[in-house]
């Protein structure tokens, strides 16, 4: 995506923060189809098939429980958890992720299997708004340049805030990375890349969501160029789709 004087956090953009619950980050050198969200978006790491398992960098289950290790499930890199709010342990219920049927973009219906967190653990890991994240440094493997590449997140804010992070790319205020929840007329979700203080990508779908329920985040880029923003599976219509450079990389 970016060189490596640019830290890789989950949670976190400088000094804003997110707050809630997140689970399964996932990064991929490909850009994941229309359908492959959809397929991916219900399974653990040990139900990837191997088309899923394609290209994938990076998959934080977020399961760990305990401790200040977040494990990446294809042995690649840990990341480093910081902040003091930790895990939490009985996160499913309610509107929490459902697992699906045999096919996974099959609607759900009342012959549907139980909530997600009947049949797994339904840990996740706790951001504060204030100081929590996980960062995995300044990996060289997540340097995409203008090559095609995705991110895919399960995430639950319990207070929707200005500028929430989700998932950032951070040298500097000149240099960053950024997928995050905007507010303003309308709300929105926006992924957003800016180098040596001129913006290369400003994408944005609007979206208003409910604090307290879980998500499905997505983004793709085919090409360094065709960003396509997913929500529980749908791609979004984009309200602006600014592209002005086909290289990811921020400094």
């Amino acid at each position: 995506m970016e060189d490596g004087t640019a830290e890789f956090h989950i949670g976190r953009n400088d000094s804003t923060y997110a707050n809630g619950l997140m689970k399964n980050v996932a990064v991929w050198s490909r850009a994941l189809t229309a359908t492959e969200i959809k397929d991916v978006m219900y399974k653990t790491y040990d139900e990837l098939n191997s088309t899923l398992r394609t290209n994938l960098s990076r998959w934080y289950s977020l399961e760990d429980g305990t401790g200040s290790t977040a494990v990446d499930s294809t042995g690649t890199q840990n990341g480093t958890v910081s902040g003091s709010q930790g895990w939490k342990t009985t996160i499913y219920g309610d509107n929490a992720p459902m697992k699906p049927r045999l096919v996974d973009t099959a609607p759900r219906d009342e012959d549907s299997p139980p909530d997600f967190g009947e049949v797994y653990s339904g840990r996740a890991l706790i951001f504060d708004g204030v100081s929590d994240y996980f960062t995995i440094g300044q990996p060289s493997k997540l340097n995409f340049g203008s090559g095609d590449h995705s991110y895919s997140v399960w995430v639950n804010s319990a207070t929707w805030e200005a500028e929430d992070t989700i998932v950032s790319r951070y040298a500097d205020g000149n240099n960053r990375m950024l997928l995050q929840w905007h507010t303003g007329s309308p709300n929105k979700l926006v992924f957003y890349i800016e180098k040596s203080s001129s913006i290369k990508y400003n994408v944005r779908c609007a979206w208003t969501p409910v604090n307290g329920r879980w998500y499905h985040i997505a983004v793709t880029l085919d090409n360094g160029t065709a960003v396509k923003l997913y929500i529980d599976g749908e791609s979004q219509t984009l309200t602006d789709n600014t592209v002005t450079s086909g290289d990811t990389d921020i400094a």
